[in-house]
């Protein structure tokens, strides 16, 4: 069954909640991506489409990279393959601000990274700890858990570089 995520308030609501299903998890990831007000930091595997290429966790997306010059989106995906081979619409969106949202490939050395997160706004969280199955969280308040996230990204993302064949795609 999947809640009602969008009473959850970034910042204030500290249940964790469980997520069993592809349909829970696109629900959670879309009540973060339309409450953050500056950034969003995607791990993932490859980009689940029943999660992330839905339209309107993109217009959420993009919406908050358009707020402001302050607002950022980062994505880290293991695998880029079926986004070549399928595309996605996330790629048509990062083309709309490419400045404030940005893909890349993750580095050799942490494709063994077993989880999938969504952090928002360095506060919510959403989490699988094992990024092939849909048993997880979410939390919208879970700052600690969240910053570790993020640093942990970041120490990702210095070495990961944009995947050129994405460039090269059209939607």
């Amino acid at each position: 069954m999947v809640t009602d995520y969008q009473s959850c308030r970034l910042g204030e609501s500290a249940e964790t909640i469980a997520l069993e299903s592809s349909a829970e998890h696109c629900a959670a990831a879309l009540a973060l991506a339309t409450q953050a007000t500056r950034s969003m930091h995607i791990f993932s595997h490859q980009l689940d489409r029943r999660v992330y290429d839905q339209k309107p966790f993109i217009e959420a997306l993009t919406q908050l990279a358009l707020r402001s010059p302050q607002c950022q989106v980062s994505i880290l995906v293991r695998d880029t393959n079926d986004m070549i081979h399928n595309g996605h619409r996330l790629i048509e969106a990062m083309r709309r601000v490419p400045s404030r949202m940005q893909l890349r490939k993750v580095h050799q050395d942490y494709i063994s990274t077993t989880e999938e997160f969504v952090v928002a706004d360095e506060t919510g969280l959403l989490l699988r700890r094992l990024a092939t199955r849909y048993e997880g969280s979410v939390n919208f308040s879970a700052r600690k858990e969240a910053r570790e996230r993020v640093k942990f990204f970041n120490e990702v993302w210095r070495p990961s570089e944009s995947d050129p064949k994405l460039k090269h795609l059209s939607i």
